[in-house]
């Protein structure tokens, strides 16, 4: 899947059709594998948010917001809440100086309109 996904920046594939088997995959696993959380969702790989977020919402598989990456935008999460999904926010960090920064992440949620109930690592008041 990532040589084909690849290959598609330098030669000429149907871009749908890989689109559709990307989100395929991802779905396959989610219904096939006891899977918690879906890390980077949408990264690298064109998948359709909105059929993934549906799958995820009905298997309890959390989508993550990375605060280090910029994958899952707002919009994205906005999607994906329209269709039930919970997510986990998370530092990603690369360096033990950033465990813990959430701040990206945060400011997407935020930005969505994201509340505490869907997010699986969030304390609720």
């Amino acid at each position: 899947m990532f040589f084909k996904n690849e290959f598609a920046n330098f030669f000429p594939l149907d871009k749908d059709e890989l689109r559709n088997q990307n989100t395929e995959a991802m779905i396959c696993a989610i219904e096939r594998y006891p899977i918690r959380i879906i890390t980077h969702p949408g990264a690298k790989i064109d998948i359709d948010t909105q059929e993934l977020a549906k799958h995820a919402a009905r298997k309890k598989v959390a989508l993550e917001i990375n605060s280090s990456h910029g994958y899952m935008t707002a919009e994205y999460v906005k999607t994906a809440m329209k269709e039930g999904a919970f997510f986990v926010i998370n530092s990603d960090a690369h360096h033990p100086s950033k465990v813990g920064v959430f701040d990206k992440g945060l400011e997407i949620a935020k930005e969505a309109g994201l509340p505490a109930e869907l997010i699986i690592n969030a304390e609720k008041n």
